[in-house]
């Protein structure tokens, strides 16, 4: 009997020996570990899950005040930052013609973390927010010290867990633990009207598997591995709203699924927002999406990329702009000391 044999089809892998990708089998059943190790034929293989839940987009109004919240009080790094002179064949910045700007943040490279996309477009101000973003809930007792330190309004929600709230009011969860040494992010908090069907959506056309059903809080924690972010769905009374700060959440899939997906989706009648399009992406290789639309709204993101590090001066590149922003002194709080940096001395800008 073959050694996954006792799998049903669910999720697309690939077999590593070493480094070395030595091939695919793109129906097999689910593992309990994903990262599991498997003998056979005296040589170990590693079977690899290539689809995760990759980033959320989220609207900036005050670039400044967002930048601040994500480094300062969260924690987070900036990945990537590029500035774009016109619109995004994806639409991810929404439907807002003119000058914009992405920044990518997150705990960690984006290759193996959940990260943070932030779109700003000059002239916007601000975004309303609807209810279909419920919040991200990360682990760091350290960003609950960096909140309390700065002053940053908390509220304890639950035992060890405290509500803080970023700019442009997007809600952000806290649990009151030290960071594990793997990705904090733990899950993205999503608000829907028929969850029976979002069920549906995330385990027929991702693989996704339920976690945890609270049938009192009404809310399904669906998800890949234990040690990557999950994805909440979150069942409302009523119509989703998504105001005009809507995001997107994206998931990493296999180049070679891409047609598959698409047909799928034809197949069930999903609503299909983009078909295939190439991205040219500042900081990595060219990436690649398909973008799906829900009854709800909700758009859900394909995506085939290489990632790869990001360059130092993106952080002072950011503030640079940032600095133009508003004209004045840009304060940076790092690690708990603050370095006061006159943007306007920088030779970049």
């Amino acid at each position: 009997m073959s050694c996954f044999s006792a799998f049903s089809s669910v999720f697309p892998f690939s077999f590593l020996y070493g480094n070395q990708l030595k091939g695919s089998l793109l129906n097999v059943d689910k593992l309990s570990v994903i990262h599991n190790r498997i003998v056979h034929n005296k040589l170990t293989w590693i079977v690899v899950a290539l689809i995760r839940a990759l980033h959320f987009i989220f609207k900036a109004g005050d670039r400044s005040k967002t930048a601040t919240f994500n480094r300062d009080v969260l924690g987070m790094t900036n990945l990537r930052y590029k500035e774009f002179e016109e619109g995004c064949k994806a639409t991810c910045k929404g439907p807002y013609d003119g000058k914009w700007s992405k920044t990518t943040v997150g705990f960690g490279p984006e290759v193996d973390d959940f990260v943070a996309e932030l779109f700003y477009g000059y002239g916007v101000g601000e975004f309303r927010l609807g209810n279909d973003f419920l919040g991200l809930t990360l682990q760091s007792s350290q960003a609950v010290n960096n909140a309390n330190w700065l002053g940053w309004p908390l509220t304890e929600v639950g035992k060890g867990l405290y509500l803080v709230e970023a700019s442009g009011g997007y809600h952000f969860y806290l649990v009151d633990k030290d960071q594990p040494p793997n990705d904090p992010v733990q899950n993205v908090s999503l608000a829907w009207s028929d969850l029976q069907e979002s069920i549906h959506c995330c385990s027929s056309l991702l693989g996704m598997k339920v976690k945890e059903n609270n049938e009192e809080k009404k809310t399904v924690l669906m998800g890949f591995t234990d040690t990557h972010c999950k994805l909440e769905l979150h069942n409302i009374v009523g119509t989703v709203d998504h105001g005009t700060a809507f995001g997107r959440i994206a998931f990493s899939c296999p180049r070679e699924q891409f047609s598959d997906l698409e047909a799928l989706m034809t197949k069930g009648k999903h609503q299909i927002f983009t078909i295939l399009v190439s991205l040219d992406t500042s900081g990595k290789a060219t990436v690649e999406v398909v973008i799906r639309a829900d009854s709800d709204a909700h758009e859900i993101c394909f995506v085939f990329l290489s990632f790869s590090s990001s360059p130092p001066p993106i952080f002072l590149s950011l503030h640079g702009w940032v600095w133009r922003d508003n004209r004045r002194t840009c304060s940076v709080t790092s690690r708990g000391l603050k370095i006061q940096n006159h943007i306007a001395k920088l030779s970049l800008i």
